[in-house]
């Protein structure tokens, strides 16, 4: 199995609060729009594409930086099927 590279989205930053910020505040967020359109526009997000209820979708990924900053990658993880599955590993049973 290969390990994909994570591709991070452009155009949305999340800081840490500061000390003073009440308690349930979890990040302040900057959103660049342009910057944040051309990342949702790369041929390498397709499979983190999706729709509901008619309504363009991508899923991502936060993560928290050593720094205390959080940063946001594209989700493009795709299952196998397990019949792909058993197909690969020459089983001709899918489970």
């Amino acid at each position: 199995m290969s390990e994909k590279k994570s591709i991070y989205v452009n155009g949305v930053r999340f800081f840490k609060p500061n000390d003073n910020a009440p308690e349930n505040l979890v990040a302040n967020v900057l959103i660049t729009p342009k910057l944040l359109g051309e990342s949702l526009r790369q041929d390498d997000v397709k499979d983190a594409k999706g729709e509901y209820q008619g309504n363009e979708q991508y899923r991502a990924t936060l993560w928290k930086n050593s720094d205390g900053s959080y940063s946001m990658s594209f989700n493009t993880y795709k299952a196998e099927s397990k019949v792909q599955q058993a197909e690969e590993s020459g089983d001709d049973l899918p489970f």
